[in-house]
């Protein structure tokens, strides 16, 4: 029996506009927005960016594997305002149906404005929220002409809040370096690194991405399971930031090429 062709929806979260004021007795007319993105079973999250209506997300790429006979299934967007005291609330939910995009690489890849359908306790603010995304569909070959691995770093600052380091981190914890889930995890770096597929070459060295967090590429939570802050609070106690490195395969010569 054939195996179902896998194809690889690469969603890119650049912005989101106008977004409803979350509790304007405690934000003083802000919010601290992040993004939850659902397809099929799996869901991933951006980082969370403080006390903003507009905020704006850099290098966040979220990848999903779609079987083909799913490939007319949609995306789940959920835009959340994180709380520090209570639950997070949802502020507005937008699908994104992948029957309707294009298949394969693309000369150009459009960015595309979603409008926020907002929950029913912020619809009366004169808001027009839109969150602003890059989606690809690619097949398998298509995705793995480049591919990406990365390593998240993970520290927890000590009990007087002086200084933070992996050695600060507990049993429960994450270890050192981990997946971005957190499902694997170790104390060395190399021991978690994914596997370089046989005809790949590195065409960079491994880098911890600067810009989603503070000036070494730091963000912070209250904990592993986030979200994520750019800057640290009293309440955040780990932080983590990524590491990547890029690979693509190298050009197969002809026998007469030699």
């Amino acid at each position: 029996m054939a195996t179902e062709p896998l194809w690889v929806v690469a969603v890119s979260l650049i912005k989101a506009t106008d977004l409803p004021i979350a509790d304007p007795a405690l934000t003083g007319g802000s919010c601290d927005p992040y993004v939850t993105i659902l397809c099929l079973n799996h869901s991933k999250s951006s980082s969370c960016i403080p006390k903003t209506l507009n905020p704006e997300w850099y290098e966040e790429t979220f990848q999903f594997k779609v079987p083909q006979s799913h490939l007319n299934t949609s995306l789940l967007l959920k835009v959340w305002d994180s709380d520090a005291i209570g639950s997070d609330e949802l502020l507005g939910t937008v699908e994104v149906p992948l029957g309707n995009l294009p298949r394969g690489r693309q000369p150009e890849v459009e960015t595309v404005a979603y409008p926020i359908r907002l929950e029913a306790g912020f619809a009366k603010q004169q808001v027009n929220p839109h969150v602003f995304l890059t989606v690809e569909i690619l097949s398998e070959a298509q995705a793995n002409e480049k591919i990406r691995h990365e390593v998240w770093e993970n520290e927890r600052v000590n009990m007087l809040r002086t200084s933070w380091g992996k050695e600060h981190l507990q049993a429960n914890d994450r270890k050192h370096w981990s997946s971005e889930n957190g499902y694997s995890s170790s104390d060395s770096f190399e021991a978690i690194t994914p596997t370089v597929p046989a005809g790949y070459k590195a065409t960079d060295s491994w880098h911890y991405i600067k810009a989603m967090g503070d000036e070494d590429g730091w963000v912070y939570a209250s904990s592993f399971n986030g979200p994520w802050y750019k800057k640290k609070s009293v309440r955040t106690v780990v932080r983590r930031r990524r590491w990547v490195n890029f690979y693509e395969k190298e050009v197969e010569l002809a026998e007469n090429e030699f």
